[in-house]
Parts: structure tokens; C-alpha cells; sequence
């Protein structure tokens, strides 16, 4: 029963603060809460792991997932700070060494496309926020980082909600004609039937 390991293990924490184990406990209350869809605990014990270890983008984007599924206005803008947070750590680590197994253009385009991943991600947020401006600046940073058909598909979003209709048929065709892999086939399939409106709406047809 992972909640009652779950409250064994705070009560061995309340018991034991000065515990040379208390890492170690910590981070098994947040796998435990993860496996046990407990999100508001895993927030608790994945923050405090922050505390100690604040540069580990695992727990980072776990966090900012989990906020903001929440989708209330706190989480939501609790979730943009962590995901401002993953973003400066992507920046500093892409800048090392690459290891001596990778090339330089390999870990160049690594670490590009985690860049580009992570703004897209915050766009997100904040499009969700109802902040329209920052969110674009936030896709227009994550395609320039690396060309990818969601930061497209958000730019074409944007275009459309302010009434740039050939804006929007350009960045929704960019969207449905990447060759993303990482792009399922409903979700072309719906990038399609946005094009086809706003193209009809300004042309008069598809």
C-alpha cells in the first residue's frame, strides 16, 4: 500500500529529522506518491528534493507536469516559475563539454532540442495563463532553437486568435508538413482541420 508506506516513512522523518537517511526517504515518498497518483504529495517531497539537488531537470519537469494538471491559477503560474527554473539549467548544462562518445554537432543538437522542448513547454503554460504575448516569444525561442512542428502549430494558434490569417496558414502547413517523428498521426490530423478553417475562412474554401 504505497500511501501507508507513504505516511510510515513522514512519520520516521518527524521522528528522525537529523536522519543521515533522510534523502533517501524523501525521495522514496516521491516515487511512491508518483506511483500512487498523489500529486500533491509528490509536489511536497519533489520540492524539498529541489532544495537539495536544485539543478536535477528530472524532478523539475515532473514537477511542472504535475502543476499543472492542478489547473488552477496558482499552480498554473507556480508551474511557469519551475519551468523558468528547468529552462536556466538547460541553458548552464548546454554549455559543458560534450562527452567524448558524442560530437560536438550531436551534443550541439542534444541539447537544442531539449532547449526547444523546454520553451515550447512554458509557452504552453503561459498560452494557458492567458498570456498570449510571452507565450509567443516563448514558441518563436523554442523554433528558432530547433525547428519543431508543436512550437508551429502554438505559433499558429496565436495567429489565429489575434486575426493574422495568412500568419496562421503559414505556420499550421509548417506544422502538418514536418517530418517530426514525435508527432502522432491525430495530432497532424488535427493541425489539418485547423489549417483547412482558417484557410477557408480566408479564402472562402480549403
Amino acid at each position: 500500500n504505497p500511501l501507508a508506506l507513504i505516511r510510515n516513512l513522514e512519520d520516521f522523518l518527524v521522528s528522525f529529522p537529523e536522519s543521515p537517511r533522510r534523502e533517501q526517504v524523501m525521495g522514496t515518498i516521491y516515487e511512491e506518491a508518483l506511483k500512487a497518483n498523489a500529486p500533491d504529495i509528490a509536489i511536497v517531497y519533489g520540492e524539498k528534493l529541489l532544495e537539495i539537488h536544485p539543478t536535477d531537470a528530472t524532478v523539475l519537469t515532473t514537477i511542472v507536469d504535475l502543476l499543472d494538471r492542478k489547473t488552477d491559477p496558482v499552480s498554473r503560474a507556480q508551474a511557469v516559475e519551475w519551468a523558468t527554473r528547468l529552462l536556466e539549467v538547460i541553458k548552464k548544462q548546454s554549455q559543458g563539454p560534450a562527452p567524448p562518445h558524442l560530437s560536438k554537432q550531436d551534443w550541439t543538437e542534444h541539447w537544442s532540442q531539449r532547449l526547444a522542448a523546454v520553451y515550447a513547454r512554458r509557452g504552453e503554460l503561459l498560452e494557458k495563463s492567458g498570456k498570449p504575448d510571452p507565450a509567443l516569444a516563448d514558441f518563436q525561442d523554442s523554433y528558432a532553437a530547433y525547428p519543431n512542428a508543436l512550437a508551429a502549430e502554438h505559433l499558429g494558434d496565436l495567429a489565429a486568435a489575434r486575426g493574422d490569417l495568412d500568419g496562421a496558414i503559414r505556420h499550421y502547413a509548417t506544422s502538418f508538413a514536418f517530418p517530426d517523428p514525435e508527432t502522432s498521426q491525430a495530432s497532424r490530423e488535427e493541425v489539418r482541420r485547423k489549417l483547412g478553417k482558417v484557410y477557408a475562412e480566408r479564402h472562402g474554401s480549403e
